[in-house]
């Protein structure tokens, strides 16, 4: 029996369209684009490739910066059907960025990220909220502030901001307006004293601060915290499927997690890890306190861990509350 090469069908061509763009995804641009040379059907088969990723790699294939957006904008201008996933990296040009989320528009985008390279000057363009496909959202090194227009993320499941400035009042309403978020995680964003958030699907939170906000108040032998991350309102669904948290380099958390105790009634975990071995002495004996609290969930296992940067010395320890 003749094999399909000496039989002269095209086997790869007549796979199914999902398969080809998938056999599309996993190729470079530079790559992917040169399939347009190998046959008459394959010339323009990448151009409803529904993955379009402009990360790092693909700007290093470029020796100008300028030379790689010129590219950018003429694979948006000859693109077909839906944009599933979308992402830009180190983007330096407001105009580029604006112009770019206008192609977008009618993409039915599910998957959006942007690193922005400006100095957290840029105001996240207003097409954005305007996704009604939205599921997942990565926003790095920008100004989050929704329009008066927004009226909901119906979709969105996974939100990440990284290094992102915005007003804790406007974020609150925001993550109201995100019914099915299940994932949150909030790194190096704006100081604030007090942020609520109402997520009633909520199942991991985090949070990673650098500013002193976010650290203790050394006096005498009292710790004391200078930031509340939550409040309990009585009107607020709260956090009722929150699985997982996670504290990272800061203690004096009693009353925040005495209401996540109180509030989650299938918390799972707690995991808490901090840099030096007296703040890992100071957790175990808040851990202790904790066994106080009142608790929503049956089980609740607290993972703590010490790591001395300097040292190499790393200590874990697992403590089930009653």
């Amino acid at each position: 029996m003749r094999n399909a090469w000496t039989s002269g069908v095209d086997t790869i061509s007549n796979l199914p369209c999902n398969v080809l763009d998938a056999v599309l995804g996993c190729l470079r641009w530079k790559d992917a684009v040169k399939t347009s040379i190998l046959s008459k059907d394959w010339r323009y088969k990448w151009v409803t490739r529904q993955e379009l990723d402009f990360n790092d790699e693909f700007f290093k294939s470029f020796k100008q910066d300028e030379e790689a957006k010129r590219i950018i904008y003429q694979v948006l201008l000859v693109h077909k059907g839906p944009i599933l996933k979308f992402r830009f990296c180190r983007i330096t040009s407001y105009p580029d960025i604006d112009h770019w989320m206008h192609f977008l528009l009618k993409k039915n985008v599910q998957e959006f990220t942007l690193h922005v390279s400006l100095g957290n000057e840029y105001h996240s363009p207003h097409h954005l909220f305007t996704f009604q496909q939205l599921r997942f959202l990565e926003l790095q090194d920008c100004l989050f502030h929704p329009p008066l227009s927004f009226k909901e993320f119906e979709k969105l499941i996974n939100l990440d901001l990284v290094r992102v400035t915005f007003d804790p009042s406007i974020f609150t309403y925001l993550i109201f307006k995100c019914p099915l978020l299940e994932q949150l995680r909030l790194r190096c964003c704006t100081n604030f004293d007090i942020l609520e958030i109402d997520a009633a699907n909520l199942k991991f939170y985090e949070f990673i601060g650098t500013s002193r906000l976010l650290y203790q108040v050394w006096v005498g032998d009292i710790y004391e915290p200078v930031v509340q991350l939550l409040r309990a309102q009585p009107s607020s669904s709260g956090v009722v499927k929150l699985q997982r948290v996670q504290v990272n380099m800061f203690t004096g958390l009693e009353m925040e997690m005495e209401f996540i105790l109180a509030s989650a009634p299938v918390l799972e975990e707690i995991f808490i890890w901090n840099c030096t071995r007296f703040l890992f002495r100071s957790c175990k004996q808040m851990i202790d306190e904790m066994k106080e609290f009142r608790s929503a969930s049956t089980n609740v296992e607290f993972t703590f861990e010490e790591i001395d940067m300097e040292g190499g010395y790393e200590h874990e320890e697992v403590m089930e509350v009653p």
